[in-house]
């Protein structure tokens, strides 16, 4: 005689309870995942900063001074409208791309060596060349070049191809007109004060009266959302949001960023609110980034240290001046 077999399949009850459990533990363990994803590109984040505040001082001790801000004709957009970030690389291993990067070139319309030159053009050229140690991992679009074609016609092989930086330089606590001052050579809100980036300016170590571990150097910054003219972070450009951070808002504010005229493409949700500023003495950009509450960035003495999105506005215009006489607590941000 044959027994009928006692053994059972589950039941859809059973089943159903079953995956409802395994989704449940999914759910508590997806989001530790991603903040131990998250805490190793914010860690990636901070060694790029300390490798940039190691070039600042070695460029420091090499020539007596930090390198200049924005060198370009007082109050106008001419010849050699240079940013900051290319003097450093012969001191954070990209000596061969400032070597092989032409200083002598003009092209039109303004007379620039990075623009509408054998510099720039195409995907290969010496200004598209990405530097690593400038990307922060947590923004994940950085290493996309800025394209920008002049005239609107041109092929993608006469197109400018411009890296980004996901660290900007501080420009001070002010706006001062996209890193311009008037025609006199003065920044164009009163109430500037130096910071360690300027206008045909550079900044030594003796000029940190307010200490180097109080005043800002290097902050993050956040690359737009791919458009042809989106050129945030793009270090070449002088302009505020492109190699310019200013202390006027505090990090990650919701406030827009005020960037050059048809340079702005506004996405809020994606900490990006941006719009139209003039060109002149409102252009202002926020250090931002896609961490949670707050932002990286390099003191003057080297030091990283982490920003909260809640640091008092007045505390933070401070840390953007060198010479403020501001007093400022170590705990305050």
């Amino acid at each position: 005689m044959i027994r009928p077999s006692k053994r059972r399949g589950f039941t859809l009850i059973e089943l159903l309870v079953v995956i409802a459990i395994i989704a449940v533990l999914i759910g508590l363990l997806l989001p530790a995942v991603q903040s131990a994803r998250e805490a190793a590109r914010r860690s990636q984040c901070v060694n790029n900063l300390k490798q940039l505040g190691i070039a600042m001082h070695n460029y420091h001790d090499t020539l007596g001074s930090f390198p200049p801000g924005a060198l370009n004709v007082q109050g106008g957009f001419s010849s050699p409208r240079q940013t900051w970030m290319p003097h450093l690389y012969p001191y954070m291993e990209a000596t061969n791309i400032y070597n092989n990067f032409n200083f002598s070139l003009t092209g039109p319309p303004f007379g620039l060596p990075w623009y509408n030159t054998v510099n720039s053009f195409g995907p290969t050229a010496i200004t598209a060349m990405t530097i690593s140690t400038l990307l922060c991992p947590s923004d994940g679009v950085a290493a996309t070049p800025f394209k920008q074609r002049w005239p609107l016609d041109a092929t993608d092989a006469l197109s400018n191809h411009l890296s980004r930086s996901n660290y900007l330089g501080f420009f001070g606590n002010i706006s001062q007109g996209a890193g311009r001052p008037t025609a006199s050579g003065a920044p164009s809100d009163p109430f500037h004060q130096k910071a360690t980036f300027g206008h045909n300016m550079v900044t030594r170590m003796a000029d940190f009266s307010d200490g180097t571990s109080n005043s800002l150097m290097i902050g993050e910054y956040l690359t737009g959302g791919g458009e042809l003219n989106d050129g945030r972070a793009c270090l070449w450009a002088d302009f505020a949001g492109y190699s310019q951070l200013y202390t006027q808002l505090t990090p990650n504010s919701s406030s827009p960023d005020l960037l050059y005229p048809s340079y702005c493409f506004n996405y809020p949700t994606r900490n990006l609110p941006c719009a139209n500023g003039t060109g002149g003495g409102t252009d202002t950009a926020a250090t931002r980034s896609r961490h949670p509450g707050g932002v990286n960035v390099l003191m003057g003495d080297g030091s990283v240290r982490f920003a909260k999105n809640t640091v008092n506005v007045f505390i933070w215009r401070g840390l953007g001046s060198i010479a403020g006489s501001e007093v400022i607590s170590a705990d305050s941000y």
